[in-house]
């Protein structure tokens, strides 16, 4: 697999994460009841709007405000061993609904060049439920790079978007499906490519979750990753 396949992968690469990182609950000022919805949020400039029953305000801060605001611990990056790494603590939560998900199909399989087909072929798909919701807490993009401090031989190897920590569901038919699958009680459930899984349910429980995007090895294209989840029909 070039660099062209993995680059234009990267284009499939920010759309699942848009979607893992769609809020389902609007943001509400002043208030921690999840029970509290604002009826009227369409009519209001949040910004400027006086919330006065609530004992507090938003209004527009000026330049030389802003100038005086600095905080810490929302992001994090590194780079160690070749890895660059950025880290963001922030909570995602998300149900939405896919028609197709379809990801990695190549002229020329780089690990089987007489087949060809996808990574990743999911239909019906479901990220979260309408009675529980897909939480990530906590989001990193990783890029590995080969000979990264050579600017000549430099190569882009993968790249990895994930979570340290995803709970809830994700259900689909899986018609193709390349990953890893795993929890600390059963073992390895599955680790394998382009598999058909049938109509399943995945369900994670705090696990480490990511996709990755690789130009070689026997991880090459789209790969799914789970450490702690189970399936059920």
């Amino acid at each position: 697999m070039n660099l062209n396949c993995l680059l234009r992968g990267l284009f499939s690469l920010v759309g699942i994460l848009v979607v893992l990182m769609m809020m389902n609950v609007p943001v509400h000022a002043a208030t921690n009841d999840a029970g509290f919805h604002d009826a009227e949020m369409a009519a209001h400039d949040y910004i400027m709007d006086k919330q006065a029953a609530y004992g507090c305000s938003m209004v527009q801060m000026s330049d030389e405000e802003l100038s005086e605001v600095t905080a810490a611990g929302f992001s994090s990056f590194t780079l160690t061993g070749g890895v660059a790494r950025a880290f963001f603590n922030i909570e995602a939560r998300t149900f939405a609904e896919i028609d197709s998900l379809k990801m990695g199909y190549y002229q020329t399989d780089p690990l089987n060049p007489a087949t060809l087909g996808w990574d990743q072929d999911w239909t019906g798909v479901s990220l979260g439920s309408a009675t529980e919701d897909l939480i990530l807490r906590g989001v990193y993009i990783e890029a590995s790079f080969s000979s990264i401090d050579d600017d000549a031989a430099r190569q882009l190897e993968s790249l990895r978007v994930g979570t340290p920590s995803m709970t809830g569901p994700i259900r689909a038919t899986f018609n193709s499906f390349s990953g890893h699958i795993e929890n600390p009680t059963d073992g390895v459930l599955v680790d394998g490519r382009r598999l058909n899984l049938g109509t399943r349910t995945i369900y994670s429980t705090d696990s480490e979750f990511y996709m990755q995007l690789s130009r070689a090895g026997g991880q090459a294209g789209w790969w799914f990753y789970w450490d702690n989840a189970t399936i059920t029909p």
